[in-house]
């Protein structure tokens, strides 16, 4: 039997498949090591858009407190002006509370006091 030529072919052929494995490797690694290059270039952009985040969400936080302490003030100046505009029992007339009717004052007339 002459296995000769037969293991000439299946070397060469593994050395094809090995070649062509390489390659794709390669070929593989150059766009994983692209592709890593472009997110260490994005991270500090990441980095930075997380810290201004935060820092909106602590203007946002202090806003709203800011605004709750203006709707409870405008709330107590609301109540304060219904109590003020409303009436109350000082505001009523004495008059229609009285039984008999109210003494005239004729203090700016003159009257003359006659003797007996």
């Amino acid at each position: 039997m002459n296995h000769g030529p037969s293991r000439a072919t299946s070397r060469s052929t593994l050395r094809l498949i090995k070649k062509r494995d390489t390659n794709l490797l390669k070929q593989e690694n150059a766009k994983l090591v692209t592709e890593n290059a472009e997110l260490k270039h994005e991270n500090p952009k990441l980095k930075q858009i997380i810290e201004e985040n935060a820092e909106f969400k602590a203007k946002i936080v202090k806003l709203e407190r800011a605004v709750d302490k203006i709707e409870k003030r405008d709330q107590s100046i609301s109540i304060a002006s219904k109590v003020n505009d409303s009436p109350t029992s000082s505001s009523l007339s004495v008059t229609s509370q009285l039984s008999t009717p109210p003494i005239k004052d004729h203090s700016d007339k003159e009257y003359s006091v006659r003797a007996r």
